[in-house]
């Protein structure tokens, strides 16, 4: 590749000046927002930095500050991004870890300029205490689009710049003034203030003007606000919930002691939960990582029946944003350069490996008793005619107009329950739909000949037919049942030290980020890599201490 290209920009420096440039003739200056309410809530939020243009990655962790109080500390944390339109852009889940999470978020690039929020929150403060949310502000520039995001003005929350801060705790040793590109710089950081929770503590290196420090509080306007008994605090499995809705015109379905099947595309695993006497239920799901679809059914099919899913992020927030986007002069260059280094690290980024769950997962049901091979048998004209015309174990009948199947155990007794009945392990209520599925399209069937109990489900045995291409045989859902595409957790992020390529530019905005600090005494030795990029950076030191004060230190060098 030719030194010209291989630093191509992907777009102008000129236009992106525009942009910003905008931004600040529209906008009187004011001083930036930074940080968490700190004091009431448990968990306390640290980024890299607090200024990112769009398609960047913001490394944060979180802390659980109760743990150090001898509570009863959460599981599961909630992390997501607000505009300062009080709009859901983005949301995370994950798993503490000794008290603590260290994430990443890839900003999407679609966001408008604007002031965002980084917030973490258990259940609990989603459901009961709102006005505790950790908040962490930062400013995020999108180069490609001049119009800024709107501004939420009225809430029941009210955010406020607060001083709850401490200036030193630390010092760094072993640091020049100035340092050539490429360079490897290793220093050493002093603890000074014994009180520091060791856990809390973070380290990142970054442009200097990317990062400042203040602390949001939470004002609340309203006092009385609608507290709700539809979360439940999780334990050590995520939690999904929802309600069972009656929509025919008389409303007068029971609800209550209906089964909802949830079942988690890919994972070959069925969980259930019985309705409580209003039609809500909840169940807890397995610790996986990525995004899968889930599918909920009845156990049978109602067409007046709805399932509906309560949300599990905070996805409105009733927050007043008073403060106005602006840039300074200096924030406007870096930001112009942000842009550029994210343009040379999406040219050079390695395609990456998504997150999949294994091909060759074993069903709950482990290994069934029987299997119909389709291809084995002659074409017949329907699903039906393996079940009425074959010799089998699986009894089809029609009772008062609607077909019902029964198994038969290996000591040839007739189960007594119902079988639960699948389509690519994907728990279905319409045994006609499946009946009515092409053969065609189905591989085999699968059939487990003995009562099974999953949870506080019985089955008269199993009957799972599986699809040629996984696509469920052109099955046909009713309303009954809904699919969602949910968010499992997202992966702890281990402390990685970035050593630069020989032939690869390095345009890292952030040179290092380090979360598990392990002092010997109160010290800690810390080491990274320069980049091509010049300018002034600052290592900053951000902790808390016992008392639930921020502690900050931060020390400046040159990059030539």
């Amino acid at each position: 590749m030719q030194k010209d290209k291989k630093y191509m920009m992907l777009l102008s420096a000129s236009s992106l000046r525009r942009i910003l440039v905008f931004v600040l003739l529209h906008f009187y200056m004011i001083v930036g927002l930074h940080a968490q309410v700190i004091g009431e809530t448990s968990l306390y939020i640290t980024t890299d930095r607090n200024l990112y243009v769009t398609g960047e990655q913001i490394s944060f962790r979180v802390f659980d500050f109760t743990q150090n109080k001898g509570e009863v500390n959460t599981t599961f944390v909630y992390c997501d991004l607000i505009g300062q339109d009080g709009i859901f852009y983005k949301g995370i889940k994950a798993k503490l870890r000794n008290q603590n999470l260290s994430l990443q978020m890839i900003i999407p690039e679609h966001l408008h300029s604007g002031n965002y929020l980084l917030r973490a929150y258990t259940r609990k403060m989603q459901s009961h205490y709102p006005w505790i949310i950790a908040m962490h502000s930062i400013k995020i520039v999108n180069p490609k689009v001049v119009e800024l995001l709107p501004i939420q003005r009225e809430g029941e929350l009210k955010l406020q710049i607060d001083t709850l801060i401490r200036i030193g705790g630390a010092h760094l040793e072993n640091i020049a003034q100035k340092y050539p590109k490429r360079a490897l710089i290793a220093c050493s950081l002093h603890l000074t203030d014994s009180n520091i929770i060791l856990p809390s503590l973070s380290v990142s290196v970054v442009p200097k003007e990317s990062f400042s420090t203040y602390i949001l509080v939470a004002d609340d306007l309203n006092s009385e606000f609608a507290v709700t008994d539809e979360y439940v605090v999780e334990g050590n499995g995520l939690i999904i919930s929802g309600r069972l809705n009656d929509k025919s015109l008389s409303h007068t379905k029971n609800l209550s002691g209906r089964r909802i099947y949830f079942s988690i595309r890919g994972s070959k695993d069925v969980f259930s939960s019985i309705t409580d006497s209003v039609g809500r239920f909840q169940t807890k799901l397995p610790n996986i990582y990525g995004s899968r679809e889930i599918y909920l059914t009845t156990e049978r099919m109602d067409g007046d029946l709805i399932i509906k899913i309560n949300r599990d992020f905070d996805s409105h927030a009733s927050i007043q944003f008073n403060q106005e986007f602006v840039l300074s002069k200096d924030e406007l260059e870096l930001a112009l350069q942000l842009a550029q280094n994210q343009s040379i690290i999406q040219s050079y980024m390695d395609s990456v490996r998504l997150d999949t769950l294994r091909k060759h997962v074993r069903p709950f049901y482990d290994k069934p008793d029987e299997v119909i091979v389709i291809r084995d048998y002659i074409d017949l004209a329907d699903l039906s005619k393996y079940f009425t015309e074959l010799p089998g174990n699986v009894h089809l009948n029609k009772r008062n107009g609607v077909f019902e199947m029964r198994i038969f155990n290996p000591d040839d007794m007739q189960l007594f329950n119902a079988p639960l009945i699948m389509v690519d392990y994907v728990v279905v209520n319409d045994l006609e739909s499946v009946l009515r599925m092409n053969p065609k399209g189905i591989n085999r069937i699968e059939i487990v000949r003995d009562y099974y109990q999953k949870g506080d489900a019985s089955f008269g045995g199993i009957i799972n037919f599986i699809s040629n291409k996984n696509d469920f045989g052109g099955y046909e859902f009713p309303n009954s049942s809904v699919s969602i595409t949910y968010d499992f957790l997202t992966k702890y992020q281990k402390d990685t030290t970035i050593i630069p390529s020989s032939n690869k530019p390095d345009a890292r905005n952030t040179l290092f980020w380090k979360t598990n600090l392990k002092p010997k005494g109160n010290k800690v030795d810390l080491s990274f890599y320069t980049s091509d990029t010049p300018g002034i950076y600052s290592i900053v030191v951000q902790g808390v201490n016992q008392n639930g004060v921020k502690i900050y230190y931060s020390k400046d060098f040159i990059v030539e």
